[in-house]
């Protein structure tokens, strides 16, 4: 606004508010042309995207109680006694002002004008371009297209090539008002690194952050392998939002729950597609289309995930909308039938076609102190004991991920030979973790009870072959003294 233009360009592609982009408008000064373009629609709804109040207001209401209730089934009841009543010219103030928006964004570029107009603007529709003019604008479009990602991707690598801040530095940076440029890139460095559990920041990561990956897989995460930590995930949340006061603003609340978004995916039968080896088609997902179509749900699932079901698009092209959330898609692979009868088949993505088993990873280490499941906990002890060896690692993690968060012991052999050296070392770090926990033994001898005694004597022959039979007795007399007889027993150790 302070240099000397002969004419200022306005882009708008729907994440501002319709005020927002007209108040952009008039900072220039009134002789210099604005030449403006808006997408049709915008992106940026509140709540469950309704232009009517009462709805939005119904819609925030129920939301925040099936927080507050999933958290109260989960031994989380410190939040049923939360003042709710002092909220509520504020939440008609907000609904009021998100039902302005909504309708600004379902119809953007048309809302902008008006005002605009409204506002005194002279509105002048360009000439329709000539063809010599549309072949210069493509180029022109492709050559910018070019630029711009070129310098994005330089970006990308600068940020990922900034210095790794120390807490203290993040913390001062953070709390800075005015920062540099090169501060900013080791902000967004320190800020990525921490949302992804402290991994390495490529370029490639950067990336994929801007585009909203870290939502898409914390679905996906708290979905599957880490659902136990939901409840407790969430917990901490609406604690850290009421730590002050025993009040809480719901849009808040909402805003920062996961539940409800990750139960209705597991209500609406999203799971099903990553059982491994699970192959499906428009036919196999017909009665799981008539589910979603219903017409409660279909508009439950609008509401929360913004999706529209559409029976005519297709069960597997509704599949991918939902799977999507969680940066995912069906992708054919076959076909049944013949030329005539015959259809297409799908099946999902490999699990991990983005390298996101590395942030569960990390996830899981950071959530491992909380309550798990027992047979999760002693199969993800493994990792924990080889954290040199990735590729083991992730395919025991997808594995878990793939079982829908919970670990099934591996199936009974017969005999002693049929156990790798991969099972015998996994038990080894059970037994090594049952020894350092000294909780009460009872769940740990219920998961050994269901397995034979061949699988311990592999163990037991691996332990002596690799560690020698001095540390079988004193690995015995270890277990016997946290867990008793029956320790040793269910062990089955044999000399």
């Amino acid at each position: 606004t302070k240099g000397h233009f002969d004419s200022v360009w306005c882009i708008a592609w729907g994440v501002q508010t319709v005020d927002a982009v007209c108040q952009s408008v008039e900072r220039l000064r009134d002789d210099v042309p604005r030449h403006l373009w808006a997408r049709s629609s915008g992106i940026k709804f509140v709540g469950n995207r309704a232009t009517n109040v009462k709805k939005l207001l119904a819609s925030t209401h129920t939301e925040t109680r099936c927080h507050i209730a999933y958290l109260s089934k989960a031994g989380y009841q410190d939040f049923d006694s939360l003042d709710w009543d002092w909220e509520t010219p504020h939440l008609i103030t907000w609904a009021r002002r998100a039902a302005i928006v909504n309708a600004g964004m379902y119809k953007y570029h048309e809302s902008i004008v008006a005002k605009l107009a409204a506002e005194g603007y002279q509105i002048l529709n360009p000439d329709d371009p000539t063809a010599d003019e549309m072949e210069s604008a493509q180029e022109l479009k492709a050559d910018l297209k070019e630029q711009v990602t070129i310098a994005y991707h330089k970006y990308c690598q600068d940020v990922a090539g900034e210095q790794k801040l120390s807490f203290e530095e993040y913390q001062r940076l953070e709390s800075k008002l005015n920062t540099t440029e090169a501060e900013e890139r080791q902000l967004k460095k320190a800020q990525i690194s921490k949302r992804y559990g402290d991994i390495e920041v490529t370029p490639e990561l950067v990336e994929k952050d801007d585009n909203g990956w870290h939502a898409k897989i914390q679905l996906h995460y708290y979905l599957t392998i880490g659902n136990q930590f939901l409840a407790a995930r969430d917990a901490a949340k609406l604690k850290e939002l009421t730590k002050d006061t025993n009040k809480a603003f719901k849009p808040d609340v909402n805003k920062q729950q996961l539940a409800i978004r990750v139960n209705g995916l597991e209500i609406i039968g999203i799971k099903q597609f990553f059982k491994p080896g699970a192959v499906f088609s428009d036919r196999t997902l017909r009665n799981w289309l008539k589910l979603v179509s219903a017409p409660v749900l279909k508009q439950n699932i609008k509401d929360i995930y913004g999706v529209n079901i559409c029976q005519a698009g297709g069960a597997i092209a509704q599949a991918n909308k939902l799977l999507n959330k969680m940066d995912y898609k069906l992708v054919q692979c076959g076909w049944a039938g013949g030329k005539k009868d015959g259809h297409r088949l799908y099946k999902l993505v490999p699990i991990d076609h983005d390298g996101r088993a590395a942030v569960f990873g990390k996830w899981l280490e950071r959530d491992f102190n909380y309550n798990v499941d027992p047979n999760t906990a002693l199969y993800l002890g493994q990792l924990w004991a080889n954290p040199s060896n990735g590729s083991v690692n992730n395919k025991m993690l997808l594995e878990i991920a793939a079982a829908g968060g919970k670990y099934q012991a591996p199936p009974r052999q017969s005999t002693v030979e049929e156990h790798s050296m991969e099972d015998c070392a996994w038990l080894l770090c059970q037994i090594e973790k049952f020894l350092q926990s000294h909780r009460d033994p009872s769940g740990w001898l219920e998961f050994f009870e269901s397995v034979k005694a061949t699988f311990f004597a592999a163990t037991w022959d691996y332990i002596a072959k690799f560690k020698g039979i001095d540390f079988v007795r004193d690995l015995a007399s270890k277990i016997f003294a946290v867990g008793g007889e029956k320790a040793v027993i269910a062990t089955q150790v044999a000399f």
